[in-house]
């Protein structure tokens, strides 16, 4: 087992920049929101305004982009524990 199929594949940075052109192309970018905690302004990602209200749709949209056309008409199956 090799390649897209390899259950202990690692990432790689030219993997991480393929997800994230291809995320950057179909999604809004998420809004960073100030939030003051004692004084020190931390920024916080509001991945609730997303199309699907989460962040899973961006690993969602990676792995169905990497899909060999095979792959892709045997079908897909997926399923969520909800946010």
């Amino acid at each position: 087992m090799t390649g897209q199929d390899d259950p202990d594949r690692q990432p790689t940075a030219e993997g991480v920049t393929i997800a994230a052109r291809r995320v950057a192309a179909l999604l809004p970018s998420t809004p960073l929101l100030p939030l003051d905690i004692d004084g020190t302004t931390i920024w916080c990602k509001a991945e609730c305004d997303q199309p699907v209200g989460a962040f899973k749709i961006r690993g969602g949209i990676h792995r169905l982009a990497d899909l060999t056309e095979e792959q892709a008409a045997r079908g897909i199956v997926a399923f969520s524990s909800g946010n």
